[in-house]
């Protein structure tokens, strides 16, 4: 599969469905968003922790069995998060940017 990057000012379904070649969305934003928000989308809008459980990279968190990972900005939390010890000197690079 094959991914680009948009950078947007706000998340609109309509905004993502007008990209109609894109099969799912992974968003940084804010982890509540795909969480309170995803059904109005079009396509599945994930976060970096249920894309991270699609590519089989971490286990699934069932109800009871613990809490639903929402710490994306703490030292210390999974690999999807922005300040694993994995992430820390990852760049993105201009051609990762799609004007």
């Amino acid at each position: 599969k094959s991914h680009f990057v948009v950078l947007l000012s706000e998340i609109f379904p309509d905004r993502l469905a007008a990209m109609s070649d894109a099969e799912a969305w992974v968003q940084v934003a804010c982890p509540r968003l795909s969480v309170d928000w995803g059904h109005h989308f079009h396509v599945p809008v994930l976060s970096p922790f249920e894309l991270e459980v699609c590519l089989g990279n971490v286990p699934w968190v069932e109800e009871g069995d613990g809490v639903y990972p929402m710490d994306f900005y703490r030292n210390g939390s999974g690999e999807w998060t922005n300040y694993h010890e994995n992430n820390k000197n990852r760049r993105m690079r201009s051609h990762d940017v799609v004007p």
